[in-house]
């Protein structure tokens, strides 16, 4: 079990592997601990992973990341609005998990709003 944190600290993103140990240890702690489920798991690994390889590309650190980059990544996300709101959801909750862990002091996630969508209603012919 020991050999597993320091494996598990290869995977989270390179942002917050320089954000230090207690950054990383957080974001280990939210998809051991936090995501019990195996689905959600995976779907909110492939989010985090995604935004902050553009967090990345725009050489943010973890602690410059405000609300209008966030809203920047939603904009240029081109994905199905459902999609790009699932993501949005997925870091929030990950942003208040670093909150509550006393990495962050805000969530820049949570006042951004997603393209509002509408689900397609099967229509009756008569």
């Amino acid at each position: 079990m020991a050999d597993l944190i320091p494996q598990l600290r290869q995977t989270v993103p390179t942002v917050l592997q320089d954000a230090g140990d207690g950054a990383s240890d957080r974001v280990i702690e939210f998809f051991t601990a936090e995501i019990r489920n195996e689905n959600t798991r995976k779907a909110y690994a492939q989010t985090v992973r995604r935004f902050f390889r553009w967090v990345h590309k725009g050489r943010l650190n973890l602690s410059d990341i405000e609300l209008v980059h966030v809203a920047a990544y939603v904009e240029e996300d081109d994905r199905a609005p459902a999609t790009v709101k699932q993501n949005l959801a997925a870091l929030r909750h990950l942003f208040d998990f670093l909150i509550t862990g006393q990495v962050l002091e805000a969530n820049p996630a949570e006042p951004v709003r997603s393209q509002h969508f509408r689900p397609t209603v099967a229509k009756h012919r008569p």
